[in-house]
């Protein structure tokens, strides 16, 4: 026999009080566009005593029928359309609260950019220390105490209001629990830079600094963030604005599947949910865009700098940052557009295939073999599509796939030096990313517990919110130090193909500034710069070479001329 029918379920008062809001189909209601209930446990009561109470008048507490409820109210709630719409609604809740904390990162990163500015060694030691306690402070308050069974007094910091009758109960409780293990790496990270790479920090140091002679003798390195910060402001607020428009239309046919049992409608919620991936790949693929098109102008500065004899600093001064814009709209455009497509889907490849060379072929094997940039295959288009590839289309003015060749293969006959050169200042802005981000995502916690001061409805996990701003915290510090990592890049990339054209000679005399080559030479290659001395030695030794191949072919000449005259004489006979 089919089981009773639960008695009539009471529908509860809805949060807005609106004619929208009433329960048309008995245990939920149905909203429209963004008046999504902010808690997970929308329609069921707050605990199991509560909703035992809602039986049929006069029967008296019935299991089955309890049961029954509670079945009927998670089947319309306990989606994962409602638990994405929810997530979402915490972090419409703490709107005020990412606001404030995007102020406070941008006066951050714009105070570490004047710190790099003036001395990179300051900027390593701050970045690394804060990122090291940041990250160990994520850890303890979302990890350590489900992992490692040690209480370290962090267990509340974290909101987690999820009702536990719920499946995304244990899909949170199981994130929170392995959230931690991210920030216990990169900690572990920053304790290596900082401690454990010390030539490579000098090294990265030292070329930070010379990054900043020239983008500061550009201009470039207050023209940059603010050119740049408007742009992706825009961009994001275009992200935002689409993803929650097109979520809400399709949360809003969802419901409405589930409400009339319609088969349009859920066609629908594909074809939103659809637009809603496209949107937010094509606001992906237009920032990367923007940031190409930007490292290609910062770039075109720092090769017009490289490649100028002295005064380096009058060459400089005509390539303005308006010029190098419109130098990459006319000329590069169309190149950047396709690199920035291809770029982001080849990077897991990439990494699977580095992975595979370093491991000797093995992947599962105990013993890694590193490979050395000599024996990388010169044709792996995985390997040479990256995003150093700019520094050659600004250098060159040839297209996407020749640039992305032309650094690959120049950084295998390099040897190592271009890797050294940008992994050194790469791996220092990287854990000042860190610290930027985990800022943001710290502070906005912190901030979710004023409930009724900044969030305007109570937030049910407050790591919604923490993702979201530290996602806005890394597209800051990219607006703010973007410029750094193409000059560094770029600088590496015009040394390798400036030590391979010349040699030192005064007739292929370096192009190289006197800083850069005593930096490079001796800190990189373990080697000492040429001395005039042995230039002038080694012009002398070319000049006469010279002057004896054009005796040899003086005397070929007059021998030729003189047995030609002796067979026309011999003819005449």
């Amino acid at each position: 026999p089919s089981p009773p029918s639960p008695p009539p379920f009471p529908p509860p008062t809805p949060p807005s009080g609106g004619e929208d809001d009433a329960c048309p189909s008995g245990s939920v209601w149905y909203h429209t566009l963004l008046t999504f209930e902010p808690v997970f446990s929308a329609c069921l009561p707050a605990s199991n005593a509560t909703q035992a109470e809602t039986g049929a008048a006069g029967a008296g507490y019935n299991s089955t029928h309890h049961a029954n409820h509670e079945l009927a109210a998670l089947s319309d709630i306990d989606t994962p359309e409602r638990v994405f719409a929810n997530l979402f609604a915490d972090v419409d809740a703490a709107r005020w609260i990412l606001l404030i904390v995007m102020i406070f990162t941008s006066l951050l990163a714009y105070t570490m950019l004047m710190i790099l500015e003036k001395d990179a060694g300051n900027f390593r030691a701050l970045s690394s220390f804060a990122a090291i306690a940041l990250a160990l402070l994520a850890f303890a308050a979302t990890s350590a105490e489900p992992l490692t069974s040690v209480d370290l007094g962090a267990g509340g910091w974290v909101i987690n209001r999820v009702d536990e009758r719920l499946a995304a109960h244990a899909f949170v409780a199981d994130a929170q629990r392995w959230i931690g293990v991210p920030c216990l790496a990169l900690a572990l990270y920053s304790c290596h830079v900082a401690f454990f790479r010390r030539e490579q920090n000098r090294l990265g140091v030292l070329l930070l600094d010379n990054a900043s002679q020239v983008l500061a003798t550009a201009g470039l390195n207050v023209n940059i963030p603010t050119f740049v910060a408007p742009a992706f402001a825009c961009i994001g607020a275009w992200l935002a604005t689409g993803f929650v428009y097109l979520s809400a239309m399709s949360a809003e046919q969802h419901l409405k599947a589930v409400r009339d049992d319609s088969a349009i409608a859920r066609g629908w919620h594909g074809v939103y949910r659809g637009a809603t991936a496209f949107h937010v790949f094509f606001c992906f693929w237009l920032g990367l865009f923007f940031v190409f098109c930007v490292r290609c102008a910062v770039a075109t500065h720092v090769v017009t700098w490289y490649w100028a004899r002295e005064p380096r600093e009058v060459k400089l001064d005509e390539m303005t940052l308006g010029r190098a814009l419109a130098r990459v709209r006319k000329y590069h455009a169309g190149s950047l557009s396709l690199l920035a497509l291809y770029v982001p889907w080849m990077v897991p490849f990439r990494i699977m295939y580095q992975t595979w060379l370093g491991s000797g072929g093995a992947l599962f094997c105990y013993l890694k073999k590193p490979t050395a940039d000599s024996e990388l295959p010169p044709k792996s288009t995985l390997l040479a599509y990256r995003g150093g590839a700019v520094c050659q289309i600004a250098l060159h003015g040839c297209g996407m796939k020749r640039g992305c060749f032309n650094q690959y293969h120049l950084k295998m006959r390099a040897g190592g030096v271009a890797r050294q050169c940008v992994d050194g200042p790469g791996a220092i802005l990287f854990v000042g990313g860190a610290f930027v981000s985990l800022f943001a995502a710290c502070a906005t916690v912190a901030l979710c517990h004023l409930d009724g001061f900044l969030a305007t409805r109570p937030i049910q996990w407050s790591l919604g919110p923490a993702f979201a701003a530290f996602v806005g915290a890394a597209w800051t510090y990219a607006a703010f130090f973007i410029a750094y990592r193409e000059a560094v890049e770029s600088v590496a990339q015009c040394f390798c193909e400036d030590t391979e054209r010349n040699d030192g000679t005064p007739l292929r005399s370096y192009y190289m500034p006197e800083g850069l080559k005593r930096l490079i030479f001796v800190q990189v290659q373990g080697n000492r710069p040429p001395r005039a001395a042995e230039g002038d030695a080694d012009f002398e030794r070319e000049m006469r070479e010279r002057r004896r191949e054009k005796r040899e072919e003086r005397r070929e000449r007059r021998e030729a001329r003189q047995k030609s005259e002796d067979e026309e004489a011999a003819e005449a006979e």
